[in-house]
């Protein structure tokens, strides 16, 4: 029943992630700029800037202030009051504490009242439900005004969302995390003439260089660290613009086409401001989530039960809420770091082959582990979608950005499509993986002589 389930969910998770994927690549074609003038600008602005990006693999890029780049500012139609960011961090568990202190304390008063208190305490209740429900729907209201008050337009999607942190005072935050984590990997920062360092700014620059019309590309201080953690497969880039490698995933990009894209992919979670969106929509549940929490502790009779039901509500808030919510950010990324790479005139076709070979990987791992590769489903737990469906979900787009690499002049494609080759070499890929992943050595024994 559980696979049934999970299989279902399967289905609709890429039904939706593909509706939602057409829908925002066909919103940026609709846009005159996205194809014959971003191109054009972005030329143009090649030209007047003969500056290198990056100076070094980890130095900050010197060209914060640009002339003729307007900051964007987003429209509202009453004052925006952005609450303190490490406000986000404190709401939850302090929030989760008073809710529980303070729904054991009505429980046990209620428990403790005499009858008649009770009776007397219900028909209060009923003689004022009109002025209750009147503080309810204010409240309600006085959370909706605050919603809408704080919605503003993603950077080149244009889609609406809540965000209630200034672009400054999240660069604040992910500036402090940047430090945490030149702390954490100190001792396997690769130097700054690394060859996998200068691998990775060349791309990056590449990246940058080709989408100097992307007003957001100025806002950030953008940085390499390479570090070596081979069995780390992973990059990913702070909401300030610090891109962070792994050599891990250094080595299972077969070229630099799918370390672009894969670049591509992370640079575009800060452009279009994603670690201020996800905290500020888990913020606003959050309200929500401790009146609930609080009301489970005033009813549930048992403190076990109540911590339980606790545990299973959020359980519930993330798989029905934030995880869904993850998955379509994901997309939204994948679909905006292909138009990234595009410009850059990398062969976009090599994200596909990167997600099927991470696909086939983690195949191989199961089975490494487990002795099959029969497993359940389980993407509706999991914040990002699977390998597969990123995989599908890009191959349906690459026809309209494919379009796009062209009228950005680039270089013409091989005619050997990456796919079919990976399809050709899959075999042999498969054979090397589970050679790396083999944790048993099977003995050969002789064949059992007559009478043994």
């Amino acid at each position: 029943m559980a696979l049934f389930i999970a299989n279902a969910l399967k289905h609709r998770c890429l039904q939706s992630a593909r509706i939602c994927c057409f829908n925002n690549a066909l919103n940026c074609l609709k846009s005159t700029r996205f194809v014959s003038n971003r191109c054009l600008q972005t030329q143009l602005l090649k030209r007047k800037s003969k500056i290198n990006l990056f100076h070094s693999a980890t130095e900050v890029s010197k060209f914060s202030i640009v002339e003729n780049v307007a900051t964007l500012r987003s429209f509202h139609t009453t004052r925006v009051n952005r609450i303190p960011a490490f406000v986000a961090f404190i709401l939850r568990p302090l929030g989760n504490i008073i809710a529980v202190i303070v729904g054991r304390r009505i429980r046990n008063w209620w428990r403790n009242l005499p009858p008649d208190k009770r009776q007397a305490f219900k028909k209060w209740v009923i003689a004022n439900k009109l002025r209750l429900t009147l503080y309810l729907s204010a409240f309600i209201s006085l959370a909706y005004v605050y919603y809408h008050s704080h919605v503003e337009e993603t950077p080149l999607t244009k889609r609406k969302r809540f965000v209630i942190f200034s672009p400054q005072q999240f660069n604040e935050l992910a500036e402090y995390e940047h430090k945490m984590y030149l702390t954490q990997f100190n001792e396997r920062l690769l130097p700054v003439n690394h060859p996998d360092c200068k691998r990775v700014e060349k791309v990056a620059n590449r990246l940058l260089k080709a989408n100097l019309d992307i007003k957001e590309i100025y806002e950030k201080k953008w940085s390499i660290t390479v570090v070596n953690a081979p069995e780390i497969k992973n990059a990913f880039v702070l909401p300030s613009g610090r891109i962070f490698v792994f050599t891990g995933i250094l080595n299972i990009t077969s070229n630099d086409d799918q370390l672009g894209n894969v670049i591509a992919h992370e640079m575009s979670h800060a452009i279009l401001g994603h670690g201020a969106e996800l905290l500020s929509r888990a913020q606003f549940f959050e309200v929500f989530a401790i009146c609930a929490i609080g009301l489970l502790w005033a009813i549930v009779p048992f403190d076990a039960s109540a911590a339980f039901m606790t545990w299973f509500f959020r359980k519930i808030m993330d798989i029905a809420v934030h995880l869904p919510y993850n998955r379509q950010l994901e997309q939204e990324a994948d679909v905006v770091g292909l138009q990234i790479a595009a410009k850059a005139c990398f062969d976009i076709r090599e994200a596909v082959v990167f997600w099927r070979k991470m696909s086939l990987k983690d195949k191989v791992e199961i089975e490494a582990m487990f002795g099959t590769t029969e497993t359940p489903n389980i993407e509706f737990l999991s914040s990002h979608p699977s390998h597969e469906t990123r995989a599908e979900n890009i191959e349906s787009l690459l026809p309209v950005f494919l379009q796009l690499r062209e009228k950005c002049n680039c270089p013409k494609l091989p005619l050997l499509d990456p796919r079919d080759r990976f399809e050709q070499q899959k075999k042999e890929f498969e054979r090397k993986l589970k050679e790396k992943t083999a944790k048993i050595i099977e003995l050969s024994i002789p064949k059992r002589p007559p009478g043994v």
